[in-house]
């Protein structure tokens, strides 16, 4: 095949993508068109697109570490919590 006959058959298959590529795109704005007057398309339940949730490549603070506590300071906590109950228990029953 000579350059002349590829380049002519190159062109012909790029006029006809380019025919159908226009028709989708016509038919494309058609249903656009349709779907406006409708009143477009209702978005279900769920974060609005854009609203903060951030690609995974993208660069954002890391994440807070959860403090960790020691087994006896969860046990202070722990009674500090069970006496404060405990007196709010016994105020309640005097005012009953």
């Amino acid at each position: 095949m000579s350059t002349d006959k590829v380049a002519k058959e190159i062109r012909s298959a790029i006029d006809a993508l380019a025919k159908e590529r226009d028709e989708i795109a016509a038919r494309i704005s058609i249903l656009e068109d349709t779907l406006a007057k409708l009143g477009g398309a209702k978005r279900g339940p769920g974060r609005p697109k854009g609203s903060g949730a951030k690609a995974a490549g993208s660069a954002t603070k890391p994440a807070r570490k959860k403090p960790h506590w020691s087994p006896e300071a969860r046990k202070a906590a722990k009674e500090r919590m069970q006496k404060y109950w405990a007196d709010r228990k016994k105020k309640a029953g005097k005012k009953a």
